[in-house]
């Protein structure tokens, strides 16, 4: 199944199993269904617009999630909690299209998955990563099951509490491409002004605090792991410069790093680049190392 199937489909679930719960908001199964509609039409028209406008789909899920909870509590108020229930549903279904699909992947890690040729972006094609949206899944179905026992008892705020903490969490261990500022992304900002408006503020103040903990840019290490490997000459990433050569049988990797950061560094460059081979650190003279690669796992 590809991507847009998981998402349709999780839509069309989501939408569903809230559908037995209306009574307990006080209103009809019918009219719930003619108020997911129309935040499902809000959401795609969200979409179309921003292809209009910048010639590709610049939102994600996120934005669609908070668009669909506006539209809501603006027609509808007594179904926030069944659009709570439908949301978190729609995207447990949806993030195993994500896991498919190779968007929003995790970072390096020593066990994990592997993309292949074109299922990624090529700097990532065969790396090992972290399952991150298995994870994000699994959490999402505890949500909708926690939420829906919470339905007519205040299931929107359960949700967004709940999906805030773990979207904020899950970004953590993400290695793709994602815009950042003041050390958090975008969407760890949106988690956090939920978690404000939902009545939590000591949870995001706590999620800055975690946040401000040094972040590496896995994915410009990744970039610089590749033009290492494909270009020749020396690469750089913040924080680290990298060349690569072969000596018979052995491809090495010189590291211009500092000392705290070579292992961490080390064990990227083999899980992004030889997640199957046994790797040596070997420390050089002024912050140099080397990275020898060769033997099985």
């Amino acid at each position: 199944m590809t991507y847009r199937h998981f998402v349709f489909g999780g839509v069309i679930a989501g939408v569903l199993i809230a559908t037995p719960f209306a009574p307990r908001t006080g209103i009809t199964p019918l009219l719930w269904i003619v108020c997911a509609a129309l935040a499902i039409c809000v959401a795609l028209a969200l979409a179309a617009i921003t292809k209009v406008l910048f010639a590709r789909e610049t939102f994600s899920f996120l934005h669609y999630q908070v668009a669909a909870i506006a539209v809501t509590a603006l027609a509808l108020p007594q179904a926030l909690d069944l659009i709570a229930l439908a949301l978190a549903v729609t995207q447990c279904i949806g993030r195993i299209g994500c896991l498919h699909a190779g968007c929003c992947h995790g970072r390096p890690a020593r066990f994990g998955i592997r993309y292949g040729e074109g299922e990624v972006a090529a700097h990532w094609e065969g790396a090992r990563v972290i399952p991150v949206q298995a994870l994000e899944s699994i959490a999402l179905a505890i949500i909708a099951i926690v939420t829906a026992r919470s339905i007519g008892n205040g299931a929107i705020v359960v949700y967004a509490i709940s999906y805030a903490c773990v979207r904020f969490a899950t970004e953590l261990l993400r290695g793709d491409a994602r815009r950042h500022f003041l050390r958090l992304s975008e969407a760890q900002w949106i988690c956090v002004a939920t978690m404000v408006v939902a009545g939590t503020p000591w949870l995001a103040a706590a999620a800055i605090v975690i946040a401000c903990v040094r972040r590496r840019d896995y994915d410009a290490l990744a970039r610089a792991l590749y033009t290492a490997r494909t270009g020749g000459g020396i690469a750089v990433a913040p924080g680290v410069q990298i060349s690569h050569g072969r000596t018979n049988e052995l491809e090495h990797y010189t590291l211009s790093v500092a000392a705290r950061d070579a292992r961490t560094v080390a064990a990227a460059v083999r899980d992004l680049a030889h997640p199957d081979a046994r790797v040596t650190l070997l420390a050089g003279n002024r912050g140099v190392f080397h990275v020898v690669v060769g033997g099985g796992a």
